[in-house]
């Protein structure tokens, strides 16, 4: 009688540990692109937001999804931002701590990138990533993108861990 009454008790329940880190709402923002296609951009962008999305610490929206959840009036006013002022104001309202502005250059199979961190409600820049690869491969340009994210994602919430799932294998590149 006693087991059943045990194995009849619902299990209890086990408190899970807080995160120790609150996630990081960013909106990625292309600050222009050179040499590539409109395809390549957002191809670039696109894989750029998903490797830095590994870091648990970051929650990061490409400009037009984040558009997609403003109100009309704030989607109307994002639309004729011109500059990252303005993009910050929006972002702030809605919730948003980072804006990161990047840009991306290619020229031949030389690629360069350079991405700005501002914070929602400071005008000044909180840090800068600026990273150039050469290129001969869709392979190549994926491997530069992780390594763009990995420079982003550690200097966006200081800290140094690389998710797994973008680290490199032990291979000789």
């Amino acid at each position: 009688v006693m087991v059943a009454a045990l194995c009849a008790m619902p299990p209890r329940l086990t408190a899970q540990p807080a995160s120790s880190k609150s996630t990081i709402k960013v909106v990625l923002v292309s600050g222009g692109a050179s040499g590539l296609s409109a395809g390549e951009t957002d191809s670039f962008f696109s894989n750029l937001q998903g490797k830095l999305s590994q870091f648990s610490a970051l929650s990061v929206f490409l400009k037009a999804d984040f558009a997609k959840g403003l109100n009309k009036e704030d989607r109307a006013a994002l639309e004729k931002c011109v500059d990252v002022g303005c993009v910050q104001s929006i972002a702030g309202k809605a919730g948003f701590q980072r804006v990161l502005l990047c840009r991306i250059t290619k020229k031949n199979s030389r690629y360069q990138f350079q991405s700005d961190e501002f914070d929602v409600k400071k005008s000044q820049k909180l840090s800068e990533v600026t990273d150039n690869a050469v290129c001969a491969s869709a392979g190549d340009v994926d491997l530069f993108i992780r390594g763009v994210a990995i420079r982003v994602g550690q200097t966006v919430t200081h800290d140094t861990s690389v998710p797994e799932s973008l680290q490199e294998s032990k291979s000789d590149l």
